[in-house]
């Protein structure tokens, strides 16, 4: 639900990014995001380790943005694998009932597919995406408009929330976050977050022979995977698959009721920040 919608007045001083082709991009995060997404080449002249760091962090962020915004239009495919069919609705029934009656904060929504889920049982939903267009999509689905806001925003710089939330809900994108950057993520997140609020992360599990394979590994244990789309593109995407010890380890001194499971093809963590974690 856009403000233009009318909306929760709430959530109308909640600040996002500026579209992906406005020419009123400013050089701050979001600038150089897509900068460094135009000129993949650039280096720095003098960039030190940590300058290095934050350019490679950057770089992937920017590929990804520009990946999910080509895949738009054919990303709920996804779904439609015939073997998955059983885990998905299973997935969708949990989180069903995590979030009944409760106000969920979701980043990443993409194009919607997990938003049109929660809402059924949720009092109120705020979903989020750094692209414009997946949520285009998101928003042209027949969502419940009174209980649902759609926002542009980038998950790794999450503005202040005019409020907190009852319930975070994110999924496909734990797996697209450096490992080096999770816990940095996680806080933020839980900033967004009420006392005893319930978070639910779910993601894919390795599949041989059904998972597009595993291209590279880097220097910082991060997994990457060539994929092509229809038009004939291929891009290179940061995929990671954590086994349930790294999951656990992750958020071990942020999170308490931790409880994993994994599926054949996913796998969903469900855990109550710490206080002040």
């Amino acid at each position: 639900m856009d403000v233009a919608q009318g909306g929760d007045p709430a959530q109308r001083n909640l600040t996002t990014p500026s579209s992906r082709s406005s020419s009123s991009v400013g050089i701050g995060r979001w600038g150089f995001l897509l900068f460094l997404n135009a000129n993949p080449s650039v280096t720095l002249v003098g960039a030190h380790a940590g300058v290095n760091a934050t350019m490679s962090a950057m770089n992937i962020e920017a590929t990804m943005v520009s990946y999910y915004a080509d895949r738009a239009k054919e990303y709920e495919r996804i779904y439609h694998k015939p073997e998955r069919q059983d885990e998905l609705r299973r997935l969708r029934g949990s989180v069903e009932r995590a979030f009944a009656g409760a106000d969920v904060f979701e980043v990443a929504c993409g194009t919607g597919y997990w938003t049109e889920i929660v809402v059924r049982s949720a009092a109120s939903v705020l979903a989020t995406d750094i692209n414009e267009e997946v949520l285009t999509i998101a928003r042209s689905k027949p969502i419940d408009t009174q209980k649902t806001t759609f926002r542009r925003v980038d998950a790794h710089d999450l503005p202040i929330m005019p409020q907190r939330f009852t319930g975070g809900l994110a999924v496909f994108w734990w797996s697209h976050v450096q490992k080096a950057r999770l816990t940095r993520f996680l806080r933020a997140f839980h900033r967004c977050l009420s006392p005893g609020a319930t978070v639910v992360f779910i993601d894919n599990a390795y599949v041989e022979g059904s998972s597009t394979a595993i291209s590279r590994t880097d220097e910082h244990n991060d997994t990457f995977q060539i994929r092509r789309l229809e038009d004939g593109s291929t891009h290179e995407v940061l995929k990671n698959f954590p086994t349930e010890s790294e999951l656990r380890a992750t958020v071990d001194d942020l999170a308490e009721d931790v409880q994993v499971e994994f599926l054949r093809y996913y796998w969903i963590l469900s855990y109550v920040p710490k206080v002040g974690a």
